[in-house]
């Protein structure tokens, strides 16, 4: 049988990107998603996995983004 696996991908210095008050990407939330993943036991299910990866540096980021965007973004 061919399971397709669902992949989530976190890092704990996501905590770290935050626009601020109002914004939906703020940092508080991304710990609290994986607490909550952990305590319904999605990532003990065996088509979950959970992936750790490193922040992009500037090189990985202007293969997407323009140096004017990343620059705004700093």
């Amino acid at each position: 049988m061919n399971v397709n696996k669902t992949s989530v991908i976190y890092h704990e210095g996501i905590a770290e990107y935050d626009f601020g008050e109002g914004y939906s990407l703020r940092g508080d939330r991304f710990p609290r998603y994986i607490k909550l993943l952990e305590e319904k036991g999605i990532l003990s299910r065996p088509d979950v996995e959970l992936l750790s990866t490193q922040p992009a540096n500037d090189d990985d980021l202007l293969l997407v983004h323009s140096p004017e965007y990343i620059s705004k973004v700093k």
